[in-house]
């Protein structure tokens, strides 16, 4: 029971979710765009009737299954953690667990091996889809010292919040927009962006978080100096201390989260164009 708890804290202490249901279902609504005939017939051929919007969440949904080993083996493969002024490196990967990057690259390895059974290709195709856009929301690429935003405590319109669940959810969820509407306002890419947006690596993406990840925290640009963001999950910043996040903030990062959703689901298109050709 002890040891069940223990994992139980460690699981939850972790950013195991990215933009909330409604971003990830634009970035596979987008993605499903920009796809070829022979990558929908593949994608068909494992999930059937499942759309890319619905197989986006599966892998948040995963941390409700009864048995938490299950959930537990891909957890860590949410995020990656990067120290500040860092760009992404494999030894910055545990050796055990992996990270993000390891795990697109295993999971787009198996979707590829013709050795990998449907049941594992169904799972690897979902977590992927998960994951492409996970590394697309700059808090999912960590610096290491607050858990993705999690342990920064601040106020949206008053309320308090962590960070990391700004960039989530709060931020999408006041445009009141379903998936289907944001994804169509957002997907109007050039052709010339498509191609050179694809060319890119996971690593290269993730190190397009980073550059944003600098960019997100309210006041100062040094990490220690930010009052609102605590070493460890307990306790709380003072009140006064808690940046309150309102119209200015959602207007300023607007752009950034509109770009990083929508360049999310082209790029899954042609990860997923490239395993299916």
């Amino acid at each position: 029971m002890l040891k069940q708890s223990i994992f139980l804290v460690l699981i939850t202490a972790v950013p195991a979710s990215a933009w909330g249901p409604v971003g990830h279902r634009v970035v596979g609504k987008i993605a499903e765009a920009h796809m070829t005939s022979e990558a929908k017939e593949g994608v068909e051929a494992l999930l059937g009737v499942e759309s890319l919007a619905r197989a986006s969440t599966w892998a948040d949904e995963m941390r409700s299954h009864p048995d938490k080993d299950y959930f537990g083996k891909f957890a860590p493969w949410h995020y990656a953690t990067v120290p500040v002024g860092e760009n992404y490196k494999d030894e910055f990967a545990p050796k055990k667990k992996g990270d993000i990057i390891q795990a697109m690259r295993s999971l787009e390895k198996k979707l590829r091996s013709k050795k990998t059974d449907r049941k594992e290709k169904i799972e690897a195709l979902r977590l992927l889809i998960h994951f492409i856009g996970d590394v697309h929301q700059p808090l999912h690429v960590g610096n290491g010292k607050d858990f993705g935003g999690n342990t920064c405590h601040v106020k949206w319109f008053g309320a308090p919040k962590k960070l990391h669940a700004v960039w989530d959810e709060s931020l999408i969820d006041h445009l009141k927009l379903s998936y289907t509407e944001y994804s169509e306002f957002l997907n109007h890419p050039s052709a010339k962006q498509v191609k050179a947006w694809q060319k890119g690596s996971y690593v290269d993406w993730a190190d397009e978080s980073i550059q944003l990840r600098n960019r997100v925290y309210p006041g100062t640009a040094k990490p220690e100096d930010r009052k609102y963001c605590m070493k460890g999950w307990s306790g709380r910043p003072e009140e006064s201390d808690m940046p309150d996040l309102k119209w200015d903030y959602a207007f300023k990062h607007r752009k950034a989260m509109d770009a990083r959703l929508l360049k999310a689901g082209v790029r899954l298109a042609g990860v997923l164009n490239s395993i299916f050709e």
